[in-house]
C-alpha cells in the first residue's frame, strides 16, 4: 500500500466532491405533456307523465367532456438521471483512491475517469453545459493523479532542449 501525496489526495477529494455537486445538477429536460379533453357524454333525457305514470324518453342531451391540464417541462437533475450510476460509484472509487493508492484503487480510479469523460460527452450532446463543466473538472482534477506519466512537468530535466538541428550544432564545433 502507497499513501498518495498530499496534492493529489487533495485533488483526488475535489474531484469526488465534483461528482457529488453533479448530482445536484440538471442532466436532461423533459418536455413534458399536453393536455387533453375527456369525451362528452349522452343523457338520455325522460320524464314520467303526473297523469298516466308512463316514463317517456326525450331527445339525448349531450354533456361535454372537460379539460385536463398536462404537465409542464421540468429539469431532470442528476440524483433523477441515469448518469447517477457513473457519479456515485465514480465519487466514491475517487475518495477511495485518495485515502490509498494501490492497484485496486488505480484500477477503480481510470474506469471512474473514463464513465465520467463519457457522461460528460453526454451531458455535452444533452447542451446541459453546467453538468458537462462539472464532470469535465473533475476528470481535469484527477487526471494527473491517475495518469502520472501523461503530465511533463516543468521541473523535468530529462529532455533537454538541443540548440538546433543537429547539422549547425555540428558546424559549430
Amino acid at each position: 500500500m502507497v499513501s498518495v501525496a498530499p496534492a493529489g489526495a487533495a485533488r483526488l477529494l475535489g474531484a469526488a466532491a465534483l461528482c457529488v455537486v453533479a448530482l445536484g445538477l440538471a442532466w436532461d429536460f423533459s418536455s413534458g405533456s399536453s393536455g387533453f379533453v375527456t369525451p362528452g357524454i349522452l343523457v338520455p333525457n325522460g320524464y314520467v307523465s303526473p297523469i298516466t305514470g308512463e316514463y317517456s324518453v326525450g331527445p339525448l342531451q349531450y354533456l361535454p367532456g372537460s379539460y385536463i391540464p398536462g404537465l409542464s417541462g421540468s429539469e431532470i437533475h442528476g440524483f433523477e438521471s441515469d448518469e447517477r450510476v457513473v457519479l456515485v460509484p465514480a465519487a466514491l472509487a475517487l475518495a477511495w483512491a485518495a485515502r490509498r493508492r494501490t492497484d485496486a484503487t488505480r484500477r477503480a480510479t481510470h474506469v471512474a475517469l473514463v464513465g465520467l469523460t463519457a457522461i460528460a460527452m453526454v451531458a455535452f450532446s444533452r447542451s446541459m453545459l453546467g453538468a458537462a463543466m462539472v464532470t469535465a473538472a473533475a476528470v481535469a482534477l484527477a487526471a494527473p493523479v491517475a495518469w502520472p506519466n501523461l503530465v511533463r512537468h516543468r521541473t523535468d530535466t530529462t529532455h533537454q532542449p538541443t540548440a538546433g538541428p543537429p547539422s549547425v550544432t555540428a558546424s559549430r564545433l
